[in-house]
Parts: C-alpha cells; structure tokens; sequence
C-alpha cells in the first residue's frame, strides 16, 4: 500500500469518526451538507478527498476543528 493511499484511509476515518461523534448517519450528513451519500462514503472509505469547500461544511456542520478532520 503507498502512502498515499495510506494517508487517504487515514483521513477516511477521521471523517467517519467525526461525523458518529455529532451523532450523524451518512445519510442525515449527506442531505445536511449537500453531497451524495456515495460522496460520503466514498470519503470515509479513503477512495476520494473531499475538496476544500466539502472540508470547511463538515467542520461546521460536525462542529469540529479542520486538525481533526486531516
């Protein structure tokens, strides 16, 4: 596995722990932040990065730092 891919799994998990601990389903986030559910889970799966845009909602909307997303 390279490290990128690596880091992409990583960060997945960030997401995923983020979004339980503000006590989101994927599907409630995806509506709240206005992406697709396969948005979400690819993100959480490590398979895509959400862009900068995507990033700064789900601070918001989860209600946590941008350090603890990456």
């Amino acid at each position: 596995m390279t490290r990128f891919r690596k880091d992409k799994r990583i960060i997945g998990e960030a997401l995923a722990s983020a979004r339980k601990a503000a006590g989101f389903s994927r599907e409630e986030a995806a509506v709240v932040l206005r992406i697709g559910l396969i948005s979400i889970s690819r993100y959480e799966r490590g398979d895509r990065i959400p862009d900068a845009e995507i990033l700064l909602r789900m601070t918001s909307v989860y209600k946590c730092d941008l350090n603890q997303l990456l």
